[in-house]
């Protein structure tokens, strides 16, 4: 699509929407995934959020 776009071939307003509707997709995909192996997702993006900020602390993206 962003080729389409660029060359004048779509225009600019449905790149954008192609681009959220790309975003739901993957979205819904992960959400299918999570549930399928049992993966409680708000638990797991907490801890992730944990590691990061204790990451930070020891400042590793300095």
């Amino acid at each position: 699509n962003t080729i389409l776009v660029r060359e004048g071939y779509k225009g600019k307003k449905r790149a954008k929407a192609d681009l959220a509707d790309s975003i739901v997709d993957i979205l819904f995909d992960l959400i299918l995934l999570a549930d399928i192996y049992k993966i409680d997702i708000d638990k797991e993006y907490f801890k992730m959020i944990e590691n990061i900020v204790q990451r930070q602390k020891e400042k590793e993206f300095d």
